[in-house]
């Protein structure tokens, strides 16, 4: 299992759950030498199956950026697919997911991407029963904010603001908005302060609480993961793998975070019922 080749008693020692399994880390002063003084720390997951999924069988479209993209390289833009959390969802809820996440991407148009998940999102077809859309990391430094009630191409809200229109006007699907870290360290490996802002004198979060109103005034349900699934405290280098994107670990708290809400949210009913 997940914990195979540590200690049957060091788990016992730390009451491992037996509906569980684990992953363990190990943080020493030589890294590269286990014999020398460390310490042992785990993250225990209990294990949920597809039987237990409100969501099982159904069909997902996930939109959103490398934070989400899973299995989209050669798309325009992309440059890579570092998606953790989607697959974690894969596995507990049973959906048939359609990746239309692109990394390095956005909906702003006015960004080198050219706003390439906007269009995506803007051709998801009505038959879907779940859309999670993940925005705003990519375009947070290239998109003025805007304000409020903007319909245009030339703010982020504005653009924001037509894709959660258009896909809750011209989708039959249950949306879900999905709040993603921002850069946590700096290039040196220091954690980023929450207050860095953008050139036009906004903060990512600044960004994050735009799309949370506009969710509201749609009736889009939010899954603010950003706020709630990992404290600075574990924001660390073996959660986050560069200076934002997960590695395995920081996906399964992230995946599961996210499971443990979107499970809570009941999916439509078929047309007709």
């Amino acid at each position: 299992g997940a914990a195979s080749g540590y200690s049957e008693l060091w788990l016992k020692q730390y009451n491992f759950p037996q509906d569980c399994w684990a992953v363990i880390v190990a943080k020493g002063d030589d890294n590269g030498n286990l014999t020398a003084k460390y310490a042992q720390y785990a993250y225990f997951f209990h294990t949920f199956t597809p039987e237990d999924s409100p969501w099982r069988g159904k069909l997902w479209y996930s939109f959103g950026t490398s934070m989400s993209d899973i299995g989209a390289n050669g798309a325009a833009g992309n440059n890579g697919s570092l998606g953790k959390w989607p697959l974690v969802v894969d596995e507990l809820s049973g959906m048939t997911r359609v990746n239309r996440a692109i990394g390095s991407g956005g909906i702003f148009p006015g960004a080198s991407h050219g706003g390439n998940v906007k269009q995506n999102i803007l051709a998801c077809p009505f038959d879907v029963d779940l859309v999670t859309l993940e925005s705003g990391l990519n375009d947070w430094g290239s998109a003025p904010l805007g304000e409020i009630g903007d319909r245009s191409d030339a703010t982020y809200i504005g653009n924001f603001t037509q894709c959660v229109e258009h896909l809750t006007q011209n989708t039959r699907a249950k949306v879900v908005l999905v709040t993603m870290v921002a850069a946590t360290f700096e290039r040196d490996g220091t954690h980023r302060s929450p207050f860095f802002k953008n050139g036009y004198g906004h903060t990512y979060r600044d960004y994050l609480e735009a799309q949370i109103q506009i969710c509201h005034m749609f009736g889009v349900d939010v899954i603010d993961a950003m706020a709630r699934a990992l404290n600075d405290g574990r924001k660390t280098h073996e959660t986050i793998v560069d200076t934002v994107h997960f590695t395995d670990l920081g996906g399964q708290i992230y995946g599961r975070y996210i499971w443990e809400q979107l499970r809570r949210i009941p999916p439509y009913p078929p047309l007709g019922q």
